[in-house]
């Protein structure tokens, strides 16, 4: 069976079943880091945990740049704000 894979590229994390896009999370550059200002995960598709996989595979290229995050959209500022784990970068 296969398996959903994220990369990261271009500004974005993105999952993909197969050829298939089925979900990305993006940021922008700011003088102030990475803000994150979209996520979306297709609906047949939801509630795997791709939407924090999608996530934490910008906080980690973040971590390992030193780059601060800015969580703008309505899923990072849920999962970041007030988690513990995401201290280090925000």
């Amino acid at each position: 069976m296969e398996e959903v894979k994220i990369e990261f590229k271009d500004n974005k994390s993105v999952a993909l079943f197969g050829n298939n896009e089925i979900g990305v999370c993006e940021f922008k550059d700011s003088d102030e880091g990475w803000i994150i200002f979209h996520t979306e995960v297709n609906p047949n598709y939801k509630g795997q945990g791709i939407a924090k996989r999608l996530l934490d595979v910008i906080v980690n290229e973040a971590r390992n740049k030193k780059i601060k995050i800015i969580p703008e959209c309505s899923y990072a500022k849920k999962v970041m704000i007030g988690n513990n784990n995401y201290n280090d970068v925000i």
